[in-house]
C-alpha cells in the first residue's frame, strides 16, 4: 500500500511501506510519527472557518447567550407582564368600550331615544293610553251587554218600539 502527499516543498513528500515510511529526504520514519504529522498537516490545511464553528452544544448555547441582542433581553417578559404591557398599550377607546351585560345594559338606556323610553309600556298601561286616545264617539257606543239592556228597555218604555214575533 502506498500513499502520497505532495506538498510545494517536495522534501515532505512521503511514500508510506508496511510499517515504516520513507521520506524524500531518505530517512525513515515510524507510522505513529507520521499520523501525528498527518494531523499536522491536516489541521494547517483545514479551514479556519470550519475550526472555529467547532462548539459543544454548552458552547454554542454560551456564545449565543453573548451575542443576544440587548434589546432582546430587555423586550423578554412573562404571559403576565405582556398581559399589564398590553392593558397599558391599548387603545383608551378600546378599555372605555370593554363592559359587562349588566353596564352595558344601564349605558344603552341612558343613551335610548327618549320617545322609546316614553313609548315603552306594559300591556296594562298601554290599554289606559289606548282607551285615552279613543275616539270619544267609540268611547260613547262602547257598553256592556248589562248597560246595553238597559238602554233598550228605556227605549221599549218610549213608545216607539215593536215586538216582533214569529209566524
Amino acid at each position: 500500500r502506498a500513499l502520497e502527499t505532495e506538498l510545494s516543498d517536495m522534501s515532505n513528500v512521503m511514500t508510506i511501506f508496511g510499517a515504516a515510511t520513507v521520506c524524500a529526504g531518505g530517512s525513515v520514519k515510524a507510522i505513529q510519527d507520521i499520523n501525528t504529522y498527518d494531523d499536522a498537516l491536516l489541521l494547517l490545511k483545514a479551514d479556519k472557518t470550519q475550526l472555529i464553528d467547532a462548539y459543544s452544544k454548552t458552547e454554542a448555547d454560551v456564545l449565543l447567550d453573548d451575542k443576544l441582542n440587548v434589546g432582546d433581553q430587555i423586550d423578554a417578559y412573562t404571559k403576565q407582564e405582556d398581559d399589564a404591557l398590553l392593558l397599558l398599550n391599548a387603545d383608551q377607546i378600546q378599555l372605555i368600550d370593554s363592559y359587562t351585560k349588566g353596564d352595558d345594559d344601564a349605558m344603552r338606556l341612558l343613551k335610548a331615544d327618549k320617545s322609546e323610553l316614553i313609548d315603552a309600556y306594559t300591556k296594562q298601561e298601554d290599554d289606559a293610553l289606548l282607551l285615552l286616545k279613543a275616539d270619544k264617539s267609540q268611547l260613547i257606543d262602547a257598553y256592556t251587554k248589562g248597560e246595553t239592556n238597559n238602554l233598550l228597555n228605556s227605549k221599549a218604555n218610549s213608545g216607539v218600539s215593536y215586538i216582533e214575533g214569529e209566524d
